[in-house]
């Protein structure tokens, strides 16, 4: 019996570990019934288009500058206003002074500006009164899901809701406080043109660098 007892401990304790350690092989984005909304708690992410791109940003996260440029052609090329093919949406896991997200929302601008038209009813902040694309995750309610980690780390997701790509943008940053020359892998946007060619993701994740989410 005691035999029998720690063997299903152990049992328990090594499927514990394997779901702590790879969250993301059981995380799934749920949509509602009506498959207009992917709901999180008390957020909702607009099922309009072919996939969704959530992309982690901090104001004061030097990297999350830095990427603008990245990011926003990236948007340009992927989510014109009229096209059927990605939405990008921005979250903000740490709380920032409403300045710095202001100063956000421009250098983002190429990727925000598809948004003008969403109601503010689809998302509504007491204090801010923000709306997609940018969601303000100060209870960490969609990183958590995604189990994000680290600002800029990208998540693109399929309209099934599973995590088909996450991780780093691309290799332009190669540790902490070090930048390449040139950037010579496209983790994101190679994923981006995999699927939309109905091919398979070949590297569906890459290890993001940048800040530490704080929880």
């Amino acid at each position: 019996m005691k035999k029998l007892i720690t063997t299903c401990l152990l049992c328990t304790t090594i499927i514990l570990t394997y779901y702590y350690i790879y969250p993301n092989n059981k995380t799934k984005i749920k949509y509602n019934k009506n498959k207009q909304y992917i709901e999180i708690n008390n957020k909702s992410l607009p099922n309009n288009k072919c996939l969704k791109l959530l992309i982690t940003l901090d104001p004061e996260c030097p990297l999350s500058i830095s990427y603008s440029s990245t990011i926003n052609k990236l948007a340009t090329q992927y989510s014109d206003c009229d096209s059927t093919n990605i939405d990008f949406l921005i979250i903000l896991p740490s709380e920032s002074s409403l300045k710095n997200i202001k100063y956000l929302e421009r250098i983002y601008k190429p990727t925000l500006q598809c948004w003008d038209t969403i109601p503010n009813d689809v998302l509504n902040n007491s204090k801010l009164n923000q709306m997609p694309p940018l969601y303000l995750d100060y209870n960490h309610d969609i990183i958590n899901i995604i189990d994000a980690k680290i600002t800029p780390e990208c998540f693109l997701i399929d309209p099934q809701g599973q995590i088909i790509y996450s991780g780093a943008i691309d290799n332009w940053v190669s540790e902490i406080g070090k930048t390449k020359q040139y950037t010579n892998e496209h983790y994101l946007e190679d994923a981006i043109t995999q699927y939309l060619n109905n091919e398979i993701v070949k590297k569906p994740k890459k290890t993001a660098i940048g800040c530490i989410i704080q929880r």
